[in-house]
C-alpha cells in the first residue's frame, strides 16, 4: 500500500504479487521475482510466529490471527528504515525501531541469537529498505494524482429517534472524503459540545477509496424538550475553510397557475431553502387533507448552496376551478419547533368584482354630476346678483358767481 491505496497484494494460492491498481487498464508488477521471494519470506515467519503464540496464550480451538505492518517512509526524498511491527490477536509481539534499526521481542519465544540478529538487519538494510523506497518512488511518481489526492467531504446533521423508548441522538457524519484525516466539532447553539459527551465513531472505509466518521451526541430529556440548533464543523485538508452545517428553516409558498391557453389550474405547495434533506408537506383545502394519491410528488432536488427544495401539486378539476376554496401547505421539518402552515385565500368572486366596480363607477359619476351642478348654481347666483344692483350716478352741482349775486 501506498499510504492507505492499496497497489500490489501475494496470492498464496498463485505464490505471486499481483497489481491491485484498478485503475490501471494494464498494470504490470516491477521486480516481480524479488518481490515474490521477498513475501515467501514474510509468510513463512508470520507462519513461525503464529505457531509460537498459540501455545503462549494456550489457544487450540478458534480463528486466531498473526498480522505484519512493514514498510518505508519517504519525507522529503530522505527514506527512513524498514518499519515493523507484529501483533498476535491484536497483541503487539515484536517490532523495530526505525530510529536505532533495533529489534525489539515482546515475548521470550521471539528472541533472536546474535548471528541471526545481525543477518535479519543485513538483510534489511541491503535488500528490503532498497527495494521498498525504489516500489514507493516508483509509484508516488506514476499514481501522483491517486496518491495525492483531495476529495471534499460530504457532511450532515442528523437527528435519530428509536422507535421504541423515543430516545434522541444527534449525530454529525462526515462521508467521502480523502485523505483520511478529519477534524469534526459538534456545536449547540454555537457552543462547542465537549468530547466527553460525544461517541466517536470509527473512521470507516468507503468503496470508493474515500474514508466515512460520525460523532453522535445522546440527547438527554431536558435536551429534548428544549429548543436547539445544532451545527457540525469540519476541517480537512481538501477544504480552504472549515466547513459549518447547520439546521435551515424551509421557506414556504402556495402557488395557483393557471395555463394561459386552456385554463387548467394546478395549485403548488413548494418548500424550499431547507436542510437537511427530509421534509414532510401536507395539502388542505378548507382545512381537509387531500389523498395522496391526488397530489403529485415532486423530486427533491438540491439547490447551489447546500440546502433542498420539493413541491406537491394538485391538478384542479373544473368543479374545483368554479368554487371558492382555500388551500394549506403544512411543513414539518426538523429545524422547526411546530409545523409551519402557509394559506392562500381566493380572491374576490368575478361577479362580485364587476358589481363593485359598477357602485364604484355610478358613485362617481353621482358625485361628480351633484358637483357640476352646485358648481353651476353658485355661478348662476353670483350672475344673477351683479345684473340687480344699480350703481348711484353723482354730478357736480353749478358754482355761484359772487359778483353776479
Amino acid at each position: 500500500m501506498v499510504d492507505d491505496v492499496q497497489v500490489e497484494y501475494f496470492d498464496n494460492k498463485d505464490n505471486k504479487v499481483i497489481s491491485r491498481r484498478h485503475w490501471k487498464v494494464e498494470d504490470v508488477v516491477e521486480e516481480p521475482d524479488l518481490k515474490t521471494s521477498v513475501m515467501f519470506h514474510v509468510r513463512d515467519d508470520l507462519i513461525v510466529g503464529f505457531q509460537l503464540m498459540k501455545p503462549r496464550l494456550n489457544h487450540t480451538d478458534g480463528v486466531h490471527t498473526y498480522q505484519r505492518i512493514t514498510g518505508c517512509e519517504m519525507n522529503a526524498d530522505a527514506a527512513s528504515p524498514v518499519l515493523m511491527w507484529d501483533a498476535y490477536d491484536g497483541i503487539g509481539t515484536r517490532s523495530y525501531n526505525k530510529v536505532t534499526n533495533a529489534y525489539s521481542p515482546l515475548f521470550p519465544e521471539f528472541m533472536w541469537s546474535k548471528l541471526k540478529y545481525e543477518a535479519v538487519q543485513q538483510l534489511n538494510i541491503n535488500l528490503y529498505q532498497p527495494l521498498c523506497v525504489r516500489t514507493l518512488k516508483s509509484y508516488l511518481q506514476q499514481d501522483k494524482n491517486t496518491v495525492m489526492r483531495k476529495v471534499r467531504p460530504r457532511v450532515r446533521v442528523i437527528q435519530k429517534t428509536h422507535p421504541d423508548s423515543g430516545a434522541q441522538q444527534m449525530i454529525c457524519l462526515a462521508t467521502g472524503f480523502y485523505p483520511r484525516h478529519i477534524n469534526m466539532t459538534l456545536l449547540r447553539d454555537g457552543q462547542t459540545v465537549p468530547e466527553e459527551h460525544l461517541i466517536t465513531g470509527e473512521l470507516l472505509p468507503n468503496g470508493d477509496g474515500t474514508y466515512q466518521q460520525r460523532k453522535t451526541l445522546s440527547l438527554s430529556a431536558e435536551e429534548r424538550k428544549e429548543r436547539h440548533d445544532y451545527t457540525c464543523t469540519v476541517t480537512h485538508m481538501s477544504l480552504s475553510n472549515k466547513l459549518d452545517i447547520t439546521w435551515v428553516r424551509p421557506r414556504v409558498r402556495v402557488m395557483l397557475k393557471t395555463h394561459p391557453e386552456s385554463g387548467a389550474q394546478q395549485v403548488s405547495c413548494l418548500a424550499t431553502g431547507f436542510y437537511p434533506r427530509h421534509i414532510n408537506m401536507t395539502l388542505l383545502r378548507d382545512g381537509q387533507t387531500f389523498p395522496e394519491e391526488r397530489l403529485i410528488t415532486g423530486e427533491l432536488l438540491p439547490n447551489g448552496d447546500g440546502t433542498y427544495q420539493q413541491r406537491k401539486t394538485l391538478s384542479l378539476s373544473v368543479e374545483e376551478r368554479k368554487e371558492r376554496n382555500s388551500y394549506t401547505c403544512t411543513v414539518t421539518h426538523t429545524s422547526l419547533s411546530n409545523k409551519l402552515d402557509i394559506t392562500w385565500e381566493p380572491g374576490p368572486a368575478p361577479d362580485i368584482i364587476f358589481i363593485a366596480v359598477a357602485v364604484y363607477v355610478a358613485v362617481s359619476v353621482i358625485v361628480v354630476l351633484v358637483l357640476a351642478v352646485a358648481a353651476f348654481i353658485k355661478w348662476k347666483r353670483r350672475s344673477e346678483g351683479q345684473q340687480g344692483h344699480v350703481q348711484p350716478v353723482y354730478t357736480a352741482s353749478p358754482v355761484k358767481d359772487d359778483a353776479s349775486s
